[in-house]
């Protein structure tokens, strides 16, 4: 998805947001907030959202899934490993303190993503948002 990403302008440039998602409702949320400017970096499994496969309508990528990522930046991650979750956190912990967090996800309680494990890695001006009707 970078080749599609934009430069962030906007009243919400200064926001990062970590999207850990899938299907409809985290997605159009995360979208919104890109269309509002934030730097959206949606986490998808090694082989791709579902959704970027079904169609190739859009360069070869499902018009479905370019709707509701337009303006994102894409990372490959697998959960499951600890290697790539411990990735996860150690980039989150790189970045510049100065910038609001937000991070979006479905599932991440089984993966070891919960609210508290990015809160006790980096407890700096982050919000939490699930998608999870399990957590709320």
């Amino acid at each position: 998805m970078s080749e599609i990403a934009r430069e962030s302008k906007g009243p919400l440039s200064d926001l990062l947001v970590i999207a850990i998602e899938q299907a409809v409702a985290a997605p159009l949320c995360s979208v919104r907030l890109a269309d509002a400017g934030a730097r959206v970096i949606k986490i998808e499994r090694p082989d791709g959202e579902t959704a970027r496969h079904y169609d190739a309508t859009v360069e070869g990528i499902s018009a479905y899934f370019v709707w509701l990522n337009r303006g994102k930046e894409s990372a490959a991650l697998d959960l499951k490993s600890k290697e790539d979750l411990t990735l996860l956190h150690r980039n989150r912990r790189a970045r510049s303190r100065r910038s609001p967090e937000l991070v979006i996800g479905i599932g991440r309680s089984k993966y070891g993503a919960t609210a508290g494990s990015f809160a006790m890695c980096h407890p700096c001006d982050m919000e939490f948002l699930s998608t999870d009707r399990n957590k709320r």
